[in-house]
């Protein structure tokens, strides 16, 4: 960190080929240089560390704000809430409540979910 920038920098030896191997048997190799507009293997060495760079950052990133942790605990929660019996449209409310509970156990989503579909079919 360098005062609220998160700053990186990567100095590695990354030994690629530009022309001939990968480029003449896999088509998709030459498509992506011509889509990344590299012309030697020194743009490409730069082009490949700048990605790495940027996906190292961006996973440092997630790791000192809540994205994984969130992102992660999201994604259970709307699994166990499927796997215990909820219908996919009904999955974005069920979760709202459980988080407004503050419990995920299978019997609390079983619960939810039952009261769910009895509020719903009183108003249906």
């Amino acid at each position: 960190m360098d005062n609220d920038s998160l700053v990186g920098e990567m100095t590695i030896p990354i030994p690629i080929g530009f022309v001939g191997g990968a480029t003449r048997v896999l088509p998709l190799a030459k498509i992506n240089q011509e889509i990344s507009q590299v012309t030697n293997s020194n743009q490409e060495m730069m082009l490949i560390a700048a990605t790495g760079l940027a996906q190292n950052l961006a996973a440092l990133k997630a790791l000192v704000t809540e994205g994984i942790q969130k992102g992660h605990m999201g994604l259970a929660v709307k699994s166990a809430v499927l796997a215990n019996g909820a219908n996919p449209a009904e999955v974005g409310q069920i979760v709202n409540r459980l988080n407004e509970i503050g419990k995920h156990d299978a019997e609390t989503i079983k619960q939810v979910i039952n009261d769910f579909r009895k509020e719903n079919n009183k108003h249906g």
